[in-house]
């Protein structure tokens, strides 16, 4: 017990020395930069490891890069530094301030000092040269409150890039909802080639005046392979991607912030109710029958469709004719968002019960809308219905039979006798020889019966832990990644497909190192690789390609249909290079 406590002590005393002598530093790659850049800050933390707080940041968007450890030894001496990196973008022009940031340390916290950046505008004019920028636009500058109105993003790119991911891009006084139909193809530009991503957002208005949309930043790391060598024995390796060279060269780009004045919707005076709607809309109705009885009902479809705000659609009101009482049923839609924005129907049923006999005139149905186009409101009007109320049908009386009854009147039921067959179940016995005892079962049999499933269970057993065993780990995960890299390819949203490809590398990283395991971060698998004797281009080849993914997959970059092909096509060549 004592030897514990003296341990306890000397380790204790250990911990807030290595506490006390630690010292962090920040540091940043330049002072001065413009909207187009964005700055690496590193906090190092030597003589022991911290956490470190950049909450305090207001003036940037704070992208984490990761950590990296320096260990070195100087006159018998050994040093440890752990240094934190971070990408910083800015938010605005002007002198920003990176404050002093707390960084915790054992139990104590420790300050970093306050670093002061010089932001500069962005140059205007290098977008037909730059390897990637970016356009954004709207349908309209000024729509009318309630007018849906496009926002295009179109994002070109010259280069390969990795890590991408759009931040600040925000729709304040806006309802908005991006389109699932994204197109990816290619542009010529000053005689330079580009791919093209087009995102498109449906912005719906929800107050008048001057609103902002964005400014879109896009942060993203070019990637340089290839380069040349010292040496041509470099030069022969160059073009073979295993031995080539992967850099990520850090970028940023943004759009300009785009100004949209709605405008108020002018004053309603017509005679019907105003419904809301702000597009192009048609109204259809239809009676399903025309001739009912008394107590019979007949349903009235009314269908809303067209474009604009058709989600927003309630049931246009009328008149419900005297003589009937109306029951409402769900409504139905089927509506449509893509590029042009919302479109579709919106159905009402309505089921008409007569009380009374006699010809109705079912009032006609209207619908009033505004029209940005003819920027005017428009009132959209059904037919009148004629539906005719017959007499309900005479009900029929059921025969009551009572002993008074003639026996003429009385409802003559031919009743079979019932007849005991004993053919076809086991005689029934009521006798004392129905308690006589069977012959008892033996012990060994008892045993012999209860034990044998366990026994059958622990042999299967075994044996599945013996095949198991010699089939191994790295084969296991080996036929674990082929498995999910099948299941990608019968996959349909890029979302599932990134997301096995992330699992079939994890897998195959599991695979090469030997060991067994669900999840890694690209971090992880550059360590697992390395730490196995693994090529150090392969382990920085792996992580590149693994931590593109996962930005495509949590960064909000859409890739069209070509490119997550090559995805997944790359990541089968990479699984077979891991698990061979």
């Amino acid at each position: 017990m004592i030897r514990r406590l003296i341990m306890a002590w000397l380790l204790a005393c250990l911990w807030s020395t290595s506490a006390a002598a630690a010292t962090v530093q920040a540091t940043v790659d330049r002072s001065e930069i413009t909207l187009d850049d964005r700055l690496v800050l590193t906090v190092s933390v030597e003589g022991g490891g911290g956490e470190v707080d950049v909450s305090p940041i207001d003036d940037f968007q704070v992208i984490s890069r990761g950590s990296r450890t320096n260990v070195s030894i100087v006159n018998g001496r050994m040093s440890k530094t752990i240094s934190r990196v971070y990408d910083l973008v800015p938010k605005r022009e002007g002198r920003l301030v990176i404050p002093p940031l707390p960084v915790q340390v054992g139990r104590d916290v420790l300050m970093t000092r306050e670093i002061q950046i010089t932001v500069a505008q962005s140059r205007p004019g290098r977008d037909s040269g730059r390897d990637v920028f970016m356009e954004a636009s709207v349908s309209s500058s000024t729509p009318y409150l309630g007018e849906a109105l496009i926002y295009k993003l179109k994002i070109h790119r010259a280069v390969e890039i990795a890590n991408a991911g759009l931040d600040n891009l925000e729709f304040p006084g806006f309802t908005a909802k991006q389109s699932s139909e994204q197109k990816g193809y290619q542009t010529v530009i000053n005689g330079r080639r580009y791919m093209v991503t087009e995102l498109v957002f449906i912005l719906t208005p929800l107050k008048t005046g001057e609103n902002q949309v964005g400014p879109a930043v896009l942060h993203f790391d070019v990637i340089r392979r290839g380069r040349r060598g010292r040496s041509p024995l470099d030069r022969f390796f160059m073009d073979d991607p295993f031995f080539s060279r992967t850099d990520l060269e850090p970028r940023i780009c943004r759009t300009e912030a785009l100004t949209v004045q709605v405008r108020p919707l002018p004053a309603y005076e017509g005679p019907d109710a105003f419904s809301g709607l702000v597009g192009q809309f048609e109204l259809t109705a239809e009676l399903e029958k025309s001739t009912i009885r008394v107590r019979e009902s007949a349903t009235l479809v009314v269908t809303v469709q067209g474009h604009g705000n058709v989600m927003d659609a309630a049931e246009p009101e009328w008149p419900a004719p005297s003589g009937f009482k109306v029951y409402r049923d769900a409504p139905e839609d089927e509506i449509t968002l893509d590029e042009k924005g919302y479109h579709g129907k919106k159905v009402f049923r309505l089921a008409l019960v007569a009380l009374a006999e006699g010809d109705c005139q079912i009032p006609p149905i209207s619908l009033t809308y505004f029209d940005p186009k003819r920027q005017q409101y428009v009132t959209e009007r059904s037919g009148a219905f004629k539906l005719r109320v017959l007499p309900a049908a005479r009900e029929e009386t059921p025969l009551v039979v009572s002993p008074s009854t003639r026996e003429s009147d009385r409802t003559v039921v031919d009743k079979q006798k019932v007849e005991f067959l004993h053919k076809d179940i086991l005689p029934l016995r009521d006798d004392l020889s129905a308690l006589e005892n069977r012959r008892p079962m033996t012990p060994f049999l008892f045993f012999l019966l209860f034990g044998l499933p366990m026994v059958l269970l622990a042999i299967g057993a075994i044996v599945l832990k013996v095949f198991r065993q010699e089939l191994g780990v790295s084969k296991r995960m080996a036929i674990r990644a082929e498995e999910i890299l099948k299941a990608a390819s019968g996959r349909a949203s890029q979302a599932e497909i990134l997301s096995d490809c992330m699992k079939a590398l994890t897998a195959a990283v599991y695979s090469r190192v030997k060991r067994q395991g669900e999840s890694l971060t690209y971090e992880e698998a550059e360590e697992l690789l390395r730490s196995n004797e693994a090529s150090p281009d392969e382990a920085v080849q792996i992580r590149a390609f693994m931590e593109r993914i996962d930005h495509a997959l949590y960064g909000g970059l859409s890739l069209d249909r070509t490119e997550l092909e090559a995805t997944v096509q790359e990541t089968r060549q990479w699984v077979s290079r891991l698990c061979r």
